[in-house]
């Protein structure tokens, strides 16, 4: 089940949020529109807090390896909330938005976000009217007076997983442009223009989506049709559209094989790489291992 899923069947905590995967509610459907299932998304309801935080559960798991940041173990675990609604106790707040530290406890200044307290939402201050509190992106690095933080064409309330790190390059997704690391900005990835006024375009972080949304790709997975090519390897220009020469990044068939002959093998491998396929040939001189003692590579005539 694991294998079909897409989870580690050797990891008990396959997402490492300190919900062990027998644990996930809703473990194999995608519920918050991130593309990600529950095994697999740390934060299932897009409301900030990871899903073993809101479930009370701490980081001491041996299988929850803590060194890639997707577990805060959680202060109270007596107050509990639902990792699949963002706004628990239905006060017009969410829930990561309420406990703006992110670590399951009411603290001096926040408001309670477990069911039954909605009466107190009103109090959260929202500057810039994102959806996420004041207080909530002061903590995670983002502007509380920008829509838009990294720029990228993806609202901040619309950011998935806005507080995680998702690709381990020292920024939350809320702060990355680029939160799998796959040359794509998300604000193209999920097919957004960068006409909103909270852009700065001087920063250069949004490249508007060329074929207005008609080809999305996942903006929290690298390598979207698991072909084995990156999307942004595939859509050569970053501009969102399958143009000419290009590779449908959600078609993991016409995934190429090679760019360079360094991609079919080392110097003496014996093998080329034309019109993206690895082939029988050789390039180069100064080698072995070939016929007429060519030297196989991309470097040289």
């Amino acid at each position: 089940m694991e294998i079909f899923l897409g989870s580690d069947p050797n990891d008990a905590d396959s997402d490492d949020d300190g919900l062990l995967d027998g644990d996930e509610p809703n473990p194999g459907l995608e519920m918050d529109g991130d593309g990600l299932i529950g095994l697999l998304d740390v934060d299932s309801d897009n409301d900030g807090l990871f899903d073993g935080t809101e479930m009370g559960r701490d980081c001491s798991s041996p299988d929850t390896d803590t060194s890639l940041g997707h577990c805060r173990a959680d202060a109270d675990p007596s107050s509990t909330t639902s990792p699949l609604d963002p706004d628990s106790d239905d006060g017009g707040v969410s829930d990561g938005s309420e406990d703006a530290n992110l670590d399951g406890e009411v603290s001096l200044g926040e408001t309670a976000p477990a069911a039954g307290n909605g009466r107190d939402d009103g109090s959260v201050t929202d500057s810039d009217g994102d959806g996420l509190s004041d207080e909530l992106e002061t903590f995670i690095g983002s502007n509380p007076n920008d829509k838009d933080s990294d720029d990228d064409g993806l609202p901040d309330g619309d950011e998935a997983n806005p507080s995680d790190d998702h690709d381990g390059d020292g920024d939350t997704n809320i702060n990355d442009a680029d939160s799998d690391d796959d040359g794509l900005f998300d604000g193209t990835e999920v097919g957004n223009d960068c006409s909103a006024p909270d852009i700065g375009l001087s920063v250069e972080m949004c490249t508007a989506d060329a074929d207005n949304g008609d080809t999305v790709t996942n903006h929290l997975d690298p390598d979207t049709d698991d072909g084995g090519v990156t999307d942004g390897d595939e859509d050569l220009n970053l501009d969102g559209a399958i143009d000419t020469g290009e590779f449908d990044p959600n078609d993991g068939a016409d995934d190429p094989e090679c760019r360079l002959d360094v991609d079919c093998g080392d110097a003496v491998s014996g093998r080329i790489c034309e019109a993206v396929k690895c082939v029988p040939g050789c390039r180069g001189k100064q080698g072995n291992g070939c016929a007429g003692e060519l030297k196989c590579t991309s470097e040289g005539p």
